[in-house]
């Protein structure tokens, strides 16, 4: 509740991704930089790679905070 509070006051909108597109982003993720990154992660890479986020025009960059410490090898959903 605390976090929406302050959310909802400088919150633009809002981007779903499926858990397909989840997955995908973890696999573009490792093919690309070899880093195993955990879904929570994974979903605003999703989010970026998405024709909805690509159209959005006055962005020049973005950043995204990649983790993996709470997810094993063998626990990949590759």
């Amino acid at each position: 509740e605390r976090a929406w509070n302050i959310l909802k006051d400088h919150l633009e909108s809002i981007y779903r991704v499926t858990d397909d597109e989840v997955i995908n982003a973890m696999k573009l993720v490792w093919k690309k930089m070899e880093i195993i990154i955990e879904p929570s992660s994974a979903t605003p890479v999703a989010a970026v790679l998405s024709s909805e986020f690509k159209a959005l025009e006055g962005l020049e960059r973005v950043g995204i905070i990649l983790t993996g410490g709470n997810i094993e090898p063998s626990e990949l959903p590759f």
